[in-house]
């Protein structure tokens, strides 16, 4: 069950507070109800009361410069999060701007953390041949495009589906992906969303000492990679023991995945926003 509020974007200075409305489904389903925009997606820590990245991710709602409208959007975040009704300490949020519509959507769902078994075993992902229209924006037209595909992977036990162009795999559908060879870490360093917890890998690959290898793997190069993982502001680093054919080894004990997921588990902890 999804919670939500909408506010006006007509005034920048007084987020009046907005009627509650409940969707039986889930942000994705709730998102495709309204018209495409920009969204970012993001989990609260510390009883809702911080955001990893929180101005970046309300700067990505307000990319045509409105006067006060970041300032104003954060003021809708608090108190979207004060009234809407859930019951897990915190919350999956996903904050929406229907193109044309002046209005900003906030979605609200109780946040039930990633079985850590799929972190001990590791995900299956694929490769797939849709591509994102502008790689580098988020905007809610994609979930849309790639819905077909969502819905055969998840019948299928596929968890996600990492994007192929030019015979180089760039991204996932929701997560950027990582790449383990020989003690280097390859992600894709053009034509992907840039993601905040990607940027915090980043800081924390270059604090382990853990050179980093900025671009897309070709797919044939694949067989020679060690380790792979997926990142996301709601997974965190989470290992992906298969690609299609190709399996890989979830380390345990001294794999790169692992040291990555120890220190970003500790960074934002440390460099999260107050809301």
């Amino acid at each position: 069950m999804v919670k939500f509020v909408k506010f006006k974007t007509t005034n920048f200075f007084n987020p009046t507070n907005p009627q509650i409305e409940l969707f039986d489904g889930d942000l994705d389903e709730l998102t495709r109800r309204f018209p495409s925009g920009l969204y970012t997606t993001f989990i609260t820590l510390e009883g809702k009361q911080k955001i990893v990245g929180l101005s970046q991710h309300l700067a990505r709602l307000n990319q045509v410069g409105e006067s006060g409208g970041i300032e104003w959007t954060r003021k809708c975040l608090r108190v979207a999060l004060q009234i809407l009704p859930i019951e897990t300490p915190d919350a999956k949020v996903r904050l929406l701007r229907p193109d044309g519509g002046g209005e900003l959507v906030i979605m609200a769902e109780n946040w039930v953390e990633i079985p850590s078994n799929l972190y001990e075993a590791g995900v299956v992902v694929n490769l797939s041949y849709v591509a994102r229209p502008s790689p580098n924006e988020k905007s809610s037209a994609f979930i849309q495009q790639s819905q077909t595909e969502r819905d055969r992977n998840r019948s299928s036990g596929i968890y996600e589906s990492l994007m192929v162009h030019n015979g180089r795999i760039r991204e996932g559908f929701t997560s950027n992906v990582w790449f383990v060879r020989d003690g280097t870490l390859i992600t894709a360093s053009k034509n992907v969303l840039k993601g905040i917890t990607r940027e915090v890998i980043l800081k924390c690959a270059s604090e382990l000492g853990i050179r980093v290898e900025g671009r897309s793997l070709r797919v044939v190069e694949l067989p020679s990679i060690e380790e792979v993982f997926i990142s996301s502001s709601s997974r965190g680093v989470l290992p992906v023991r298969q690609i299609e054919k190709h399996v890989f080894v979830v380390k345990t004990l001294d794999g790169i995945s692992l040291r990555i997921s120890a220190a970003y588990k500790k960074k934002i902890m440390e460099i999260a926003e107050p809301i």
